[in-house]
């Protein structure tokens, strides 16, 4: 994931305008469980759920969402599947 992110950010990063927290430097492959409705006790909870979990697993990746946050709205601007055999999507 880091790989593709490095290069997608290398060829598309001059056409948008992306906060730099989004740069290969700084930016980490990661699965989002929640936006927006996440309260400092939901918060909680969850963090102590998961810090007792052995969080070591094998995700196969489908697709990438391209996320887009533009006067205060956001959404999915767009989808990509990725397509071939399992073992080369697995990170």
């Amino acid at each position: 994931m880091s790989k593709l992110h490095r290069e997608l950010w290398k060829n598309i990063n001059r056409y948008l305008d992306s906060h730099y927290y989004y740069a290969p430097e700084y930016w980490m492959p990661h699965i989002t469980l929640a936006i927006k409705d996440v309260d400092p006790e939901k918060l909680a909870c969850a963090v102590s759920v998961l810090a007792g979990e052995p969080l070591d697993f094998n995700i196969t990746l489908t697709s990438m969402a391209i996320l887009y946050d533009y006067q205060g709205e956001t959404g999915i601007k767009s989808i990509y599947k990725f397509y071939g055999t399992a073992n080369n999507n697995r990170i």
